[in-house]
């Protein structure tokens, strides 16, 4: 079973989940008890999807594309965003935000 599969059945701990390359696109991996800390999400097409509330601590998003993705009030320690289109994102009330 993969980590949308898991989700989908209410399986919240995703940590290390692997979504490489995958289309979440408008998908909801959102909520308060969600961890995705350490998840991969290299190259994935992320556009419209809502992470609102996850922990996404040490998260790999490099070459991901994400237009339009809400991560209000995430927890970003420690995120990867290298390479990663990032237009029109919600990042309001996100921590450990940090761009260089």
């Amino acid at each position: 079973m993969n980590a949308l599969e898991k989700y989908r059945k209410g399986i919240r701990n995703l940590r290390g989940a692997d979504f490489a390359g995958a289309d979440l696109s408008f998908k909801s991996l959102s909520g308060k008890d969600v961890n995705l800390t350490s998840a991969v999400f290299t190259f994935a097409d992320c556009t419209g999807t809502s992470f609102a509330g996850a922990n996404l601590s040490l998260t790999n998003f490099a070459g991901a594309h994400l237009e339009g993705t809400n991560f209000a009030f995430c927890n970003l320690s420690g995120a990867n965003f290298e390479g990663a289109t990032l237009i029109g994102c919600n990042f309001y009330g996100a921590t450990g935000l940090k761009f260089k």
